[in-house]
């Protein structure tokens, strides 16, 4: 089943059932980030705290790091400043997430996976890998269930 062609097919209501569902298992997977990032610190349980769920995905997208998230001192909790002069971001989310040379306070993660210094992250690519094959089932059944129903 071709599942991009599957949701172009589908009717409103449909879709929205999609919604729906799949972002009932995308909160799941953000509360389950937010436990996870509670034992990582200020930092990461704020930009996990942050997290959101998108409303109008047909796939589950979980949001992280918004310039309104403000810190004392002007940081935010975004991943990507680049409109900041160099050696002046203000975004610390991937610092919390991936560590930093630079900062001690944001402790880097060697790992091999996916591939070199600092790509394993601390609370959310961790979390989503250890649930990735439930959340891939969850997301077939629920999707069958709906396509099923509406076919």
């Amino acid at each position: 089943m071709n599942i991009v062609k599957v949701l172009r097919t589908m009717d409103d209501v449909a879709q929205n059932e999609v919604r729906r569902s799949v972002g009932e298992i995308a909160q799941k997977e953000l509360s389950e980030i937010q436990r996870v990032a509670k034992s990582r610190g200020k930092v990461a349980d704020r930009v996990a705290q942050g997290g959101k769920v998108s409303k109008s995905s047909l796939l589950g997208e979980i949001k992280f790091g918004f310039a309104s998230q403000k810190f004392s001192g002007g940081a935010t909790t975004q991943f990507n400043n680049r409109g900041d002069a160099k050696g002046n971001r203000k975004g610390i989310g991937a610092a919390a997430e991936f560590g930093s040379n630079r900062f001690p306070q944001f402790p880097r993660w060697s790992g091999p996976m996916p591939s070199g210094p600092g790509s394993r992250g601390w609370f959310i690519y961790p979390t989503l890998r250890s649930a990735q094959p439930e959340i891939i089932k969850q997301w077939e059944e629920s999707f069958s269930t709906i396509v099923k129903r509406f076919d």
